[in-house]
């Protein structure tokens, strides 16, 4: 009898310890997530390629999604678009990594952590005098159509000019900060073209892909 109370007892001891065995958790500080790069600055319809790297199966999440968009909310990588200025304030962006892996020892092991990015979209207003930005960077344009652009920074003197990888491919119509770019009708243009701003010693240029 008393060694079957101390069997009883001894088993007592050993559940809550069983229950431990076969789920792990490691906290966020055991793994690390890194976004590159880790700030950028944009002007409104620019665009950024952020890349995760340290761990697997990434989850993206913005502060404010209202002030930008993602291409995609999984995988390492993802395009940010910026959609709303936000003067000195930056945009958060996050990206949370969860990874589970089974051992026939200790069952599974879940790991969490997460990485952030700084995004600042400033206002022509509070953006550097020292450069000039342009919006959007890239953009593909119809034969016929047209797409406009706009300029930030610099001295609020804006210089234009156009750059066609294939001669006759379009023209580009301008006035202070904002420019024009109507690709011709029928147009075969192979080669991209440039759109080009200059303002208080700076140039920013964008890209144009025809179709």
């Amino acid at each position: 009898m008393k060694t079957f109370a101390m069997l009883l007892f001894s088993m007592t001891m050993l559940l809550p310890l069983i229950g431990l065995v076969g789920c792990e958790t490691e906290s966020s500080d055991q793994a690390s997530v890194t976004i590159t790069p880790n700030t950028a600055t944009l002007a409104v319809g620019a665009s950024q390629t952020f890349v995760a790297t340290g761990w697997d199966g990434y989850t993206w999440a913005l502060d404010d999604s209202s002030a930008g968009t993602l291409s995609t909310t999984t995988g390492d990588t993802t395009i940010y678009t910026a959609v709303t200025e936000l003067g000195d304030t930056p945009q958060e962006l996050k990206v949370s990594a969860t990874s589970s892996s089974t051992s026939t020892t200790n069952g599974t092991t879940t790991t969490t952590a997460t990485g952030t990015a700084l995004i600042t979209q400033p206002t022509s207003s509070t953006a550097s005098s020292s450069s000039v930005a342009i919006a959007p960077l890239t953009v593909t344009v119809q034969s016929g159509g047209n797409t406009s652009f706009t300029a930030y920074g610099g001295d609020g003197a804006y210089s234009w000019s156009l750059s066609e990888g294939t001669a006759g491919s379009g023209t580009l119509a301008y006035s202070g900060s904002t420019a024009t770019y109507t690709a011709n009708t029928y147009t075969n243009a192979p080669d991209p073209s440039t759109v080009s701003v200059t303002s208080d010693g700076s140039s920013a240029a964008a890209t144009i892909t025809h179709q």
